[in-house]
């Protein structure tokens, strides 16, 4: 039960933070709490996972990380910098195996043309400081360092989700064919911050990737409902009918219950 509850709260303060990312830096046109409701949905398969609350701890780490490269231009782009590389920071310190979202930063330092010295040293500082934070625990022997986690539940595989699941991901492959053909025929229409915007939380996918073909660590797959939800949210945020919107959203939870309790 406490885990149910644990894993509501932090589901929410993922999807609201996310989707507050979105909002505030106008990647999508129109402001709405869509993207709240489908991260929330999406992240479901998450509970069944022996170690859910680590995951979603993580991925609000992803997030945060996502909303300050997305300021890369900002005037105090310094202290965004060094933000981004703290995120990562506290990511590897759970998980060391995390360090690979550091490509994240360094994508977003190219493609955004920020990338010199200065702004390399920055974001490497962000990225150190948790690490020698966690290192000065462990010389002083603080307690509080046996209840951290070890990561021996991440490195579990987790592909019988798929299998778990079947409906449930079936009517998400659906959507995401609808919104991979909405996306790529209204691209052209998006703000240049708001394309940008989108390259940065796609590039998770290959990241992702390249992480379960040579970890075959297949937990990292959770971190795929970031760029699905902005990319189902875009899509069913244009639909004009509203209900054939609540329909879909509906479908995709009801179809996550029918496999918990039917299947």
């Amino acid at each position: 039960m406490l885990k149910t509850i644990l894993f509501i709260f932090l589901s929410v303060c993922n999807s609201t933070f996310f989707n507050r990312s979105i909002v505030i830096n106008k990647l999508i046109k129109i402001p709405s709490y869509i993207f709240t409701l489908i991260f929330i949905i999406i992240s479901l398969p998450i509970i069944s996972h022996p170690s859910s609350s680590v995951i979603l701890i993580t991925t609000i780490l992803l997030i945060a990380t996502y909303n300050e490269i997305i300021q890369f231009n900002n005037k105090k782009n310094k202290t965004v910098i060094l933000r981004s590389g703290f995120f990562i920071g506290l990511m590897t310190v759970i998980d060391v195996n995390l360090w690979i979202f550091y490509l994240l930063i360094l994508f977003g330092l190219f493609y955004y043309k920020e990338f010199n010295w200065k702004h390399f040293l920055i974001q490497l500082i962000g990225v150190i400081l948790p690490l020698v934070s966690y290192c000065n625990l462990i010389l002083l022997d603080f307690e509080i360092i046996n209840l951290m986690y070890t990561n021996q539940y991440f490195a579990q595989p987790s592909t019988h989700v798929l299998n778990k699941y079947p409906v449930f991901f079936s009517i998400l492959s659906i959507l995401l064919l609808l919104a991979g053909n909405e996306l790529y025929n209204n691209y052209y229409k998006k703000t240049e911050h708001a394309k940008k915007g989108f390259m940065i939380i796609f590039i998770i996918i290959p990241i992702v990737i390249v992480n379960i073909i040579f970890s075959h660590n297949f937990t990292f797959s959770y971190f795929l409902a970031l760029p699905i939800t902005i990319l189902i949210g875009n899509y069913l945020i244009y639909i004009k009918q509203v209900y054939f919107r609540t329909f879909l959203l509906g479908l995709l939870f009801i179809s996550f219950l029918l496999d918990i309790f039917y299947l």
